[in-house]
């Protein structure tokens, strides 16, 4: 989801610069993606043995979960935004990585509750 969020332009993805960034940076992000993919495959299509048949179920289960990610991120960006802007403040040196804690995240999303 991290990539979709990079493409996040006005709360819209743009689905040129998701797959750009899937290629580029998010390559891991896309083999961790498919490893999962071939693990649900094996739960919800135990049967399919040959190849062919198990590329286009991985297909179809990959298209599904790019459309529902991309609901989320479309539904909750202003969330992805916010906890980005979190995260980067907490860098002080470009390039370092920085990470909220399960606690700040807690304690963020228990603030937006209050102030809705």
């Amino acid at each position: 989801m991290q990539e979709l969020a990079e493409s996040l332009s006005n709360g819209e993805i743009d689905e040129d610069v998701a797959i750009r960034v899937l290629g580029e940076g998010g390559s891991r992000d896309l083999d961790k993606a498919y490893e999962f993919l071939h693990l649900i495959k094996n739960i919800c299509f135990p049967n399919a043995i040959k190849d062919d048949e198990i590329k286009i179920k991985l297909d179809k289960i990959s298209i599904e979960l790019w459309g529902k990610t991309k609901e989320i991120i479309k539904k909750e960006h202003s969330y992805i935004c916010e906890l980005g802007k979190q995260i980067a403040s907490k860098i002080k040196v470009f390039g370092e990585e920085a990470e909220l804690s399960k606690t700040e995240i807690e304690e963020w999303c228990q603030s937006k509750n209050n102030s809705n």
